[in-house]
Parts: C-alpha cells; sequence; structure tokens
C-alpha cells in the first residue's frame, strides 16, 4: 500500500513539474529553439555543398553578430570556420578564428584558474590555428604568431 501511495505522488510530482516545463514559453527560449534550428540548417547546407545558400545564410543570421557575444560568437566563429574549411580555404578560416580571438581579452582568459566555457572555446580556436597553419601563406602564419603568441600556440598543439 505504501508503494502505490508513494509511486501515485511521484507520478503526480512528475506530471506537474511536466505540465509547468510545457506551459507558455516566453520568446526568449522560443529565439533559442529558433538559433538552434537555423545553425543546424546552415551546418547541413555546409555540408552538402549548397555553399551559395549557406553563404545567405550566414550573411543573415549573422552577418550583425560580434564575436565577443558569448554564445551567438561561438556560433558565429564555428559556422563560418566550417564553412571555409569544407572548401578548403583556410585563409579566410584563419581570418574567421583570428577576428574571434581578437574580439576580447583571449589571454587573459587562458590564464584564469577556472574552467570555463568561454576558456574551451578560446582554446579550441588556438588549435584549429595550429591545425591550418601548415596550410596558410607565410605572411598570414605571422599574422597569427602576432596575434596569439607563439607561446600560445606551442601550449596548444
Amino acid at each position: 500500500m505504501r508503494k502505490r501511495i508513494l509511486a501515485l505522488f511521484l507520478a503526480g510530482c512528475m506530471s506537474g513539474a511536466l505540465l509547468t516545463g510545457c506551459g507558455g514559453s516566453d520568446s526568449a527560449n522560443q529565439d533559442a529553439q529558433g538559433n538552434k534550428d537555423v545553425y543546424f540548417e546552415i551546418v547541413e547546407e555546409i555540408n552538402n555543398g549548397d555553399y551559395d545558400a549557406a553563404e545567405a545564410d550566414i550573411k543573415e543570421q549573422y552577418g550583425s553578430v560580434e564575436y565577443s557575444l558569448s554564445s551567438d560568437g561561438v556560433n558565429k566563429m564555428n559556422i563560418n570556420r566550417l564553412f571555409y574549411d569544407k572548401q578548403e580555404k583556410y585563409e579566410e578560416e584563419m581570418n574567421v578564428l583570428l577576428e574571434y580571438l581578437q574580439a576580447f581579452d583571449f589571454k587573459s582568459v587562458l590564464e584564469t584558474e577556472e574552467v570555463s566555457e568561454d576558456k574551451e572555446n578560446v582554446k579550441f580556436a588556438v588549435k584549429q590555428i595550429n591545425e591550418i597553419s601548415e596550410k596558410v601563406s607565410d605572411e598570414t602564419r605571422n599574422k597569427a604568431v602576432e596575434i596569439v603568441g607563439q607561446d600560445i600556440l606551442d601550449s596548444y598543439k
């Protein structure tokens, strides 16, 4: 009997939690879901080789987004990086990565002891710079060393 009462009580609590979660969603949640849907639509266009559509959608969705905006800036960096990488346009990809890092004080982010999403994103960008550095011109590689620093590049190979 106690198990049935407990089971009914737990089922009631779970139903209540489910109903409150499904209630009137606010526009922020809808916007966030819409942004994810658009992001993955663009990724699909890139992976399918539909670069003209992807380029138009990137400009429309991310053209005015600043790299310094945490999640949207990372999405802009990642979508542009993928766009250029799939087409083997490594000079443009390097410029995207460097613009992303220059949008905020990435060196101080790396110096913090704490683990953060921003720190992981910066480390990812630096690793990508290392990965494509042999595929770009000497001028672009030197620009990366000047902006990022050889010590940081060496730390994240």
